[in-house]
């Protein structure tokens, strides 16, 4: 009988992809709850901790990575052609939604869906590429070296951003040319760097293995859940309370990652449904405007609460199941992919022999 793997890092996929979509189930710029709810009522209250607790579900996803990928010599290109068509075809699906309710097709409005365009993944796929080199780096790192490595970069691309940032904010003047992310400051951690960043601290995490005991971690998760909730209500988070490079945002997923670390699960339903965690953050956004979020938030309590579970639970399985149709549609067309990149190296290599032997 096959053993089953551990399941607590697959739940913790689960987990912080339901944090996505409570995160943007509250979006101000979005039309969400945050902006909807009544202020100074218990309903603000309880969104402002979800989304204290949930803001580091994107910086998890790539420590994730980190952690399990440091030890790797290769990246397959075919895992990275597939994830940019997955977001490509499930471009497509609002694209039509949006056509079918009357909005003119367009070559250009098609050419313009068909493209990539999430940052995110566009992001992830640069430092999943560049993951072998970053990892020989490391490999070639002293324990001491590395533990200065990640210091320095938690300094140079965390701390200080976030201070320029919060000067800013609070005294009206920017210091172009001083952050060491650009001279828009740090862009809310919506950069290559940061999720650099999060990669290193994932790999120093294994190859420093660092643990801390459940209760220090979850005391962790409480006290910095409860610092960036209250950020959220007394300062301007669109510029750096709830930055993704924020400290704190990066010390909770850290925090978050030490405590499902030291679970011990074993379950073939959350190794099953945590596949369809990708497919959930491609296409959540897609459902959650059909969820009358601006009427839940000025409820009662008990039904903004009964409200967001069903929301979350529900979107997550609705992409879980596109996710099991896309899975077996696709299978195909990637296999076709990688063996075409398998022709590709096989040439390569063969070219490079026959010029050895000249």
């Amino acid at each position: 009988m096959k053993k089953v793997r551990d399941s607590n890092i697959e739940l913790l996929r689960i987990f912080a992809m339901l944090g996505v979509v409570i995160l943007h189930y509250n979006n101000v710029t979005m039309g969400g709850g945050l902006q909807h709810v009544p202020t100074g009522s218990v309903n603000q209250m309880l969104l402002l901790a979800l989304e204290g607790l949930f803001i580091c579900a994107v910086n998890l996803f790539v420590l994730i990575t980190g952690y399990f990928s440091c030890t790797s010599r290769r990246a397959d290109p075919v895992k990275a052609v597939a994830l940019l068509l997955q977001v490509s075809v499930f471009r497509l699906l609002p694209y039509f939604w949006k056509l079918l309710n009357g909005d003119m097709f367009t070559t250009i409005g098609l050419i313009h869906t068909l493209l990539p365009d999430n940052y995110f993944v566009v992001l992830y796929v640069a430092v999943f590429l560049l993951s072998p080199f970053i990892n020989q780096m490391l490999r070639n790192l002293s324990k001491s070296q590395l533990k200065t490595l990640l210091i320095v970069s938690l300094l140079l691309f965390s701390f200080w951003p976030t201070l320029l940032d919060s000067i800013a904010v609070h005294t009206g003047y920017h210091f172009v040319g001083l952050c060491t992310l650009g001279t828009n400051g740090s862009g809310q951690g919506y950069t290559f760097v940061n999720f650099a960043l999060m990669y290193l601290i994932g790999a120093s995490l294994r190859l420093l293995d660092i643990r801390i005991k459940k209760r220090y971690s979850l005391s962790g998760i409480i006290l910095l859940s409860a610092l960036l909730a209250l950020a959220g209500k007394f300062t301007n988070v669109d510029q750096y309370a709830w930055a993704y490079c924020n400290p704190l945002v990066i010390a909770l997923a850290v925090a978050i990652f030490l405590l499902f670390r030291e679970f011990t699960i074993r379950s073939r339903v959350i190794n099953f449904l945590a596949k369809g965690s990708f497919t959930c953050f491609l296409l959540h956004m897609f459902f959650l405007p059909h969820y009358r979020i601006p009427q839940a938030v000025q409820s009662s309590a008990l039904f903004l609460i009964g409200h967001i579970l069903f929301t979350t639970i529900t979107i997550y399985l609705l992409c879980f199941v596109a996710y099991l149709i896309y899975d077996f549609l696709s299978k195909p067309i990637i296999r076709l992919i990688d063996l075409l990149f398998q022709k590709m190296k096989l040439t390569i290599l063969v070219e490079e022999a026959s010029a050895e032997k000249e």
